[in-house]
């Protein structure tokens, strides 16, 4: 079974142009694209006030509180981390629709499910690739870790290989990841049929997904050197008319609008690469392949 079409080139100024278009689309791209930059928003404002700006910053805070309290700090990074996943799997979803009314696409029932629905099938993925790099730092760091007591010559080298191990394996299993994800929260494929195709979709497109990463990567320099720019000027404009009191709600509101556009435009981006590739080339001469369309299906074939 073909599950994907044969395609070498994608055009990603066409891409990038289309998710342009689809950022200023609809309202409810606003709504969901608030609900998933609002997590990152409220985490950077609260490690900010603390003046936390690294990792041994923020281990070095949690060890002057007791257990509960670290209970209570990792089930509020729960629960941001899941109000961002409740917006990213519905705003693909949103996305998809749009997507399909663009083109015309009527002969697959559209297959809306309710916003708790889509959170729970972009979750499964999600707890699948945390276990998976959980075990693969377990697996990498081991050898390190039992070097650096038996024999501490070979434990910065074993540390070196196996961070350079560890960074290929989750280049790699980030787009199988992204791929999964956009398979569960747009097709009825079960959890493991979503990783059997993703991964099989990064085979067949490597250099697409790759450069799509790195441009991707790119942008998000690019958007935060351009806020910080935004943030600065705001800050000082304000300190210069006299209005300093209000500066600190101004940038909030800036930055959460601005997180928002940054939200919507790299999910349209992403998803309308993922249409583009694993759409079937031409639905209308590829029937045998495809399975009937019923209430709940898809126009992304199984593996």
């Amino acid at each position: 079974m073909r599950m994907v079409p044969e395609k070498n080139t994608l055009d990603t100024w066409a891409l990038l142009l289309s998710a342009w278009r689809y950022s200023f689309r609809s309202r409810l791209f606003w709504l969901w694209g608030g609900v998933a930059a609002s997590a990152p928003l409220i985490q950077n404002f609260w490690l900010d006030q603390k003046q936390l700006v690294s990792a041994e910053d923020l281990f070095s805070y949690l060890s002057t509180f007791g257990y509960k309290e670290n209970i209570l700090f990792f089930l509020f990074l729960f629960i941001l981390i899941t109000f961002s996943l409740l917006g990213k799997s519905n705003l693909t979803s949103l996305i998809h629709e749009q997507e399909k009314k663009d083109r015309a696409i009527d002969k697959v029932p559209s297959r809306t499910l309710s916003p708790l629905l889509l959170l729970w099938r972009g979750f499964k993925v999600e707890c699948v690739a945390f276990i998976f790099f959980l075990f693969l730092l377990i697996i990498l760091g081991t050898p390190a870790f039992l070097a650096s007591s038996y024999n501490p010559q070979s434990a910065s080298l074993l540390l070196v290989l196996g961070s350079i191990t560890f960074f290929c394996v989750a280049f790699i299993f980030f787009f199988v990841k992204e791929f999964a994800f956009f398979y569960s929260v747009l097709s009825p494929l079960s959890l493991r049929q979503c990783f059997e195709n993703g991964s099989r979709l990064f085979y067949r497109f490597p250099w697409q997904s790759a450069s799509l990463g790195i441009t991707t990567l790119l942008l998000i320099i690019l958007f935060t050197f351009a806020t910080n720019l935004v943030m600065l000027g705001i800050t000082v404009l304000l300190n210069s008319i006299g209005f300093s009191q209000i500066s600190l709600p101004v940038i909030l509101l800036t930055s959460f609008l601005l997180l928002t556009w940054t939200s919507i435009f790299l999910r349209a981006l992403w998803t309308l690469f993922f249409l583009e590739i694993a759409r079937p080339k031409n639905p209308e001469t590829t029937k045998e392949e495809l399975p009937i369309p019923t209430e709940g299906a898809s126009e992304f074939p199984a593996a």
